[in-house]
């Protein structure tokens, strides 16, 4: 009898455990400083990555088992950012700007960038020289070689992953972008470009046109 009511208490301790350790969702939206939804930003929670990724419309929905105390999000073409989470159900956050510290990549993170009206930055004749004017931490070299200062890998080349409106390009490409049409450029380095792995190595250059 004594070993019975022992087990009994035994499976009965263990149902409240597994109850209490039920994963919940959390669901939310991500957008930008015009309201505009923010695509595949990768969400993380107190630091941890999570399965989530918002979609086209920037909703993202993501589990947990403990409550969490900090939301971060990385995006491609926003860096990253975070908020406190405050027992929300649904979630709405919108892109700040400037020098954040992120639990996600444990590292303090300096988000280039540079935004203009359409039709200025005349006074420059080639990206190159856009870039020389207004974009802190890239170097051009005299052969129009670019690096990010600060980002680097063992790989034969330094030059940086070039993304002109979210796709992928070659240096080659963005030969062809007049300043004037530059709506604007971040720049992203370390952690912060791991999200387009190896191609990230040497940072990455994403360039908005008009």
């Amino acid at each position: 009898m004594r070993k019975f009511i022992l087990l009994t208490i035994f499976v009965f301790t263990n149902i409240i455990f597994t109850v209490g350790q039920r994963s919940k969702h959390l669901t939310g939206y991500v957008k930008d400083s015009l309201n505009s939804p923010i695509a595949n930003a990768m969400v993380f929670i107190d630091g941890k990555k999570t399965n989530g990724k918002t979609d086209a419309k920037g909703l993202f929905r993501v589990k947990y088992k403990k409550r969490p105390r900090i939301i971060s999000f990385l995006s491609p073409t926003h860096g990253v950012d975070k908020m406190i989470y405050k027992g929300e159900k649904t979630v709405y956050f919108v892109y700040g700007k400037g020098s954040l510290k992120t639990k996600a990549t444990g590292t303090q993170t300096k988000i280039v960038k540079t935004r203009t009206r359409r039709g200025n930055n005349r006074e420059f004749l080639t990206i190159y020289d856009y870039f020389k004017g207004t974009v802190p931490g890239v170097v051009v070299s005299a052969d129009n070689s670019v690096t990010i200062r600060g980002a680097g890998s063992f790989n034969a080349s330094n030059e940086p992953l070039f993304v002109v409106n979210k796709t992928p390009v070659s240096k080659a490409s963005i030969e062809s972008i007049a300043p004037s049409n530059v709506k604007n450029i971040v720049i992203l380095k370390g952690p912060e470009a791991a999200l387009y792995g190896a191609r990230g190595a040497n940072g990455v250059i994403i360039i908005t046109t008009y």
